[in-house]
């Protein structure tokens, strides 16, 4: 809980700072890449996790990896952060930092699944129907589930949206299972 309240407290800091100097939209960017980059490997995140490894060697792996890629502020917020021994919490700092700049800019994140990637004028009327019905911006993530058959799945906020043929194949099974056959005598 303590830890929590500390990563709010970090990723506010960072927000106000970042509005103040008008970067936030730079800023949010570059969490967005710290976010993906400890995603995709692991043996980053468990790098800055691992209280074994001196902080100049982490400080020089970040540096290599982030400097030419970050704006300098972010840069200068993660080694901060490892000097404070937060670095293991880098990744939930910079999801707060960006549901901060979310709601600050009134965005909302979508995920539609497709079977297969969506065309761009489907994405494109999805987002702005999506813009007209929530009065916000959207930013829309197309993911791939090929067990969807056809149609398409939407999350956006706590909404859940099925309109694939296997959402429909299961309603049909959902209900041949609970229609009771009765012989009649």
């Amino acid at each position: 809980m303590a830890s929590s309240k500390a990563n709010i407290r970090y990723a506010r800091a960072l927000f106000n700072f970042g509005k103040e100097q008008n970067v936030n939209d730079t800023l949010y960017t570059d969490m967005q890449f710290v976010i993906d980059t400890t995603a995709k490997n692991r043996e980053f995140k468990h790098f800055l996790s691992n209280p074994t490894i001196h902080i100049k060697h982490k400080i020089g792996v970040v540096n290599e990896i982030f400097t030419d890629r970050v704006h300098p502020i972010s840069i200068n917020f993660m080694l901060l952060l490892l000097k404070k021994s937060r670095e293991a919490n880098l990744v939930q700092i910079a999801r707060q930092f960006v549901t901060l700049y979310r709601r600050d800019n009134k965005i909302s994140r979508a995920v539609v699944r497709t079977p297969q990637i969506a065309s761009e004028l489907f994405l494109k009327k999805l987002r702005s129907k999506l813009e007209a019905q929530t009065h916000s911006k959207i930013e829309l993530v197309n993911k791939i589930a090929p067990s969807l058959i056809g149609g398409f799945t939407l999350q956006i906020h706590d909404l859940f949206l099925d309109l694939s043929i296997a959402g429909e194949l299961n309603k049909l099974k959902k209900e041949m299972h609970q229609t009771a056959y009765t012989k009649k005598l």
